[in-house]
């Protein structure tokens, strides 16, 4: 694990053992809403959490994504803390992050699966998503568009079976160190849905740790040879792995690296600007924005940055820059200009 992430990864831990409903002081404050939902699908009611962005009552006319986290509660603590923090670099918009906790039997709600057979349970969940937790998240808050979900473990797998079946229920799909080898038969689905389905502008994510269980390892390592073997067109896919991270321990830099590749060159970069130029970065953000939902720009703070950065007298001075000194400038005062005017 990069040294880098080390102090984060203790400030979570610190985190879990707050009471985040009673804790709040200059340095730390968490926040979170519940709600219960009586589900006529799962024939049950259902506790959610809500957890909403620092600016979410000061800017009352901001719509905002939505990250939906299953398995437990201290998922969606650690989901939000996270989130709340790349949202605070501006690696990430700021966003609604929704729990979803498993009702104690993980297996039952998670598991699409019975040996070979997928389970009609499945849909009830689906439905239960689609026709009630989704209505009451819309006409409750302010939301975008744009939808993410996050399992891990059994949730992954669950999320996986999501992405195959109900593709059109999210932008973003995030399965971190999934169970496939409780559900071998999404080995075969995935291969027949990429083969048969248009994927365009949706993102699938999925990682596992390197100190992972070898069954877990065997079912991942045949999932990844089916992307690579497919090339889904239209898909932005990643099937990678976590160093020096385990089973249990992945939902923390997993989804703080699935968070960043989802939103790769959301905050625009001076190496990005100067490859892409007034008509790269202008497309990039189109795509960006039909992959998320979300009107995705850049920060009028980086393209003033970089103005002021180009303007600097002595760049002229610089062999690298200054034969393209102008049109770097004549770009970013067009670029403030279509997006900001």
């Amino acid at each position: 694990m990069p040294n880098s992430l080390k102090p984060l990864l203790f400030a979570f831990f610190v985190l879990l053992l707050l009471n985040p409903s009673v804790h709040a002081d200059e340095h730390i404050s968490f926040k979170y809403e519940t709600a219960k939902i009586t589900s006529e699908h799962l024939q049950k009611e259902k506790q959610i959490y809500i957890h909403l962005p620092p600016s979410y009552s000061e800017e009352k006319k901001r719509a905002y994504p939505v990250l939906y986290v299953l398995n437990r509660p201290e998922n969606f603590l650690i989901s939000s803390q996270i989130v709340d923090f790349l949202s605070s670099k501006e690696n990430i918009p700021e966003t609604i992050v929704v729990g979803i906790p498993h009702s104690g039997n993980s297996r039952f709600e998670y598991s699409p699966y019975d040996s070979d057979t997928r389970r009609g349970e499945m849909d009830s969940f689906h439905r239960f998503l689609k026709e009630d937790i989704f209505p009451y998240i819309n006409s409750t808050y302010r939301i975008a568009p744009s939808k993410a979900i996050v399992g891990h473990s059994l949730a992954g797998l669950f999320v996986t079976d999501l992405f195959i079946h109900e593709p059109d229920l999210f932008n973003s799909f995030i399965a971190l160190s999934p169970s496939y080898h409780h559900g071998k038969p999404v080995l075969k689905d995935m291969r027949a849905f990429l083969t048969t389905h248009e994927t365009n502008d949706k993102v699938f994510y999925a990682s596992l740790g390197s100190d992972e269980y070898y069954r877990i390892e065997n079912e991942y390592s045949k999932m990844r040879q089916i992307f690579n073997e497919t090339k889904p067109e239209g898909l932005r896919w990643n099937i990678g792995d976590i160093r020096n991270a385990s089973h249990r321990s992945l939902i923390l830099p997993g989804l703080i690296d699935a968070l960043s590749f989802i939103y790769e060159g959301y905050n625009l970069s001076m190496p990005q600007f100067r490859k892409q130029g007034y008509n790269g970065i202008i497309a990039h953000y189109a795509q960006l924005s039909k992959e998320l939902g979300i009107i995705a720009t850049p920060s009028k703070e980086d393209l003033e940055s970089l103005l002021r950065y180009f303007s600097n007298p002595d760049r002229k001075n610089d062999p690298d820059i200054a034969p393209h000194l102008n049109d770097y400038i004549e770009d970013l005062n067009r670029l403030l200009k279509h997006f900001y005017s």
